[in-house]
């Protein structure tokens, strides 16, 4: 509520890292929110505000420990909707709705594909293997398939 208006967005925060680097992850649930659906549509404002806070807290808390020094980076995602997230890099705030589609997995799988369309002559010499490219992940980790067809 202090932060959203809206006292049934149930959040979670879990921290991770090292002495180098902590990086936190805020999972907003909105089963049972009055004002939004979803993350995308609290204002950016309130989200930033809500972030700086967590940021700040963490500060207070790691002052004095060996984790004083360490950079802090962050991830807001919709408990819901994953598709939905706000990521902090330690300066810049990222919000995934404003992101280019362009850099979907599906786009960049379509683009792989395209470009080794011909990579059974190209890479084998046989025009006959089709290749196909697979992507699974998110930005964070992204693993590949690549399916060779020598029907």
């Amino acid at each position: 509520y202090d932060y959203f208006g809206d006292d049934g967005i149930d959040v979670t925060v879990s921290l991770d890292g090292d002495e180098d680097e902590l990086a936190y992850n805020v999972t907003l649930d909105f089963d049972a929110a009055d004002s939004y659906d979803n993350l995308k549509d609290i204002s950016e404002t309130k989200i930033k505000t809500f972030l700086n806070a967590v940021k700040s807290k963490i500060n207070t808390e790691i002052d004095g420990t060996d984790y004083e020094d360490a950079d802090i980076t962050g991830k807001a995602v919709d408990n819901d909707n994953s598709g939905y997230y706000v990521k902090y890099n330690g300066s810049t705030y990222a919000y995934s709705w404003d992101e280019d589609d362009d850099a979907s997995v599906s786009n960049i799988e379509d683009t792989l594909n395209d470009y080794f369309a011909d990579a059974g002559y190209d890479y084998f010499g046989d025009d006959g293997i089709d290749v196909t490219v697979s992507l699974d992940g998110d930005e964070d980790e992204l693993a590949y398939n690549v399916t060779l067809d020598f029907d």
